[in-house]
């Protein structure tokens, strides 16, 4: 009888070893699963960070560079000094028989957009706000317009460009 009960017991002891083989092996699929995800986040935050528009003055310089392209003719392009918000690009275009102008300029901290009538005033609250610079500066020279942007980290950047309609 003995010799009975010593078979179960020997039997049971390797199926333990299985059991716990077989948990361990799950535990180390999660444990690394977990590190996997643990570490992608890290990196997919890097990424994000290094690409942030936060800083990178090419940015707002690119959307100017573009809407000035887009509306260059013939006295088109000007720079204005205003009292309230200081330098304003100024884009103007012709739609049937009334005069349009996009202004772009700094307030609060934003650079903005107004676009409406000629002979409307300058109301930064009625303007878009497009993104976040700390300064913006524009002046005509020669054939063409010098745009320049400063970000809020302090970083700037400028641009020149030649007008192919030619500076007023």
């Amino acid at each position: 009888m003995r010799s009975a009960h010593r078979r179960s017991v020997q039997g049971e002891t390797p199926h333990i070893f299985g059991e716990l083989f077989v948990f361990l092996l799950l535990g180390m699929f999660a444990v690394f699963s977990l590190m996997a995800v643990v570490v992608g986040a890290g990196v997919y935050r890097s990424v994000v960070q290094a690409g942030s528009p936060d800083g990178q003055a090419v940015i707002p310089l690119s959307y100017l560079a573009n809407k000035v392209r887009a509306l260059d003719a013939q006295g088109a392009v000007s720079v204005l000094e205003d009292e309230t918000v200081g330098v304003v690009l100024t884009l103007t275009e012709q739609y049937e028989d009334e005069a349009l102008v996009t202004r772009i300029f700094v307030h609060d901290g934003m650079l903005r957009e107004q676009f409406g009538y000629a002979d409307a005033p300058l109301d930064p609250e009625l303007s878009e706000r497009l993104l976040q610079v700390e300064a913006f500066d524009a002046h005509m020279d020669g054939g063409g317009v010098a745009l320049c942007v400063r970000m809020p980290d302090g970083t700037s950047d400028s641009l020149y460009l030649a007008l192919r309609s030619g500076a007023r």
